[in-house]
């Protein structure tokens, strides 16, 4: 039997060198002529690749019908994200909220005190937890101010995207 021949195979699109694949025996033709009839792959010829080459595809020249080196498209870089003042406002909102979370037990520790009409263990609860009580009213008091920051800089946004939708339907700039 004999060795199967390779066809080498490339990118439709891109014409870069994609694989190394056996041809596959066509049984009725090599019949008919009395010896084997080997298929082709679309896309492919029998002429192998050259070497690989660091920063190079190998690219199918059907112009020439050879194999060429072609230089490596680089990715630009992108560019670094810079959070909005709208960014930053959210995440310091949320990282006030999630100190008020984080210390939540504090105040569950205290309904259960009231519900429970312990008015000992509330008092108690009230000196062992005075610091972060007092340090959980900030908090709450920084989360308002930010929410506010975030609503008047979304209300912003939302004006400037609403003007300049209306400039695209009504063909002008968008700009007043």
């Amino acid at each position: 039997m004999t060795e199967t021949p390779k066809a080498y195979m490339w990118n439709d699109t891109t014409f870069n060198f994609e694989a190394e694949v056996d041809r596959q025996r066509d049984p009725l033709e090599s019949e008919r002529v009395g010896h084997d009839v080997w298929l082709m792959p679309g896309n492919s010829t029998l002429t192998p690749p050259p070497e690989e080459k660091e920063g190079f595809d190998r690219h199918w020249n059907k112009d020439n019908e050879e194999w060429e080196y072609v230089e490596k498209k680089k990715d630009p870089e992108p560019e670094p994200y810079v959070p909005t003042e709208l960014d930053e406002a959210r995440n310091k909102m949320w990282e006030y909220g999630q100190k008020l979370a984080d210390t939540d037990y504090i105040d569950n520790k205290m309904v259960e005190a009231i519900v429970a009409e312990d008015t000992e263990e509330l008092e108690v609860l009230k000196v062992k937890y005075a610091t972060e009580l007092e340090q959980r009213k900030e908090w709450r008091i920084e989360k308002k101010r930010w929410m506010n920051r975030v609503a008047e800089l979304e209300a912003e946004e939302l004006a400037k995207n609403t003007a300049e939708v209306n400039g695209i339907a009504d063909g002008s700039d968008g700009q007043a």
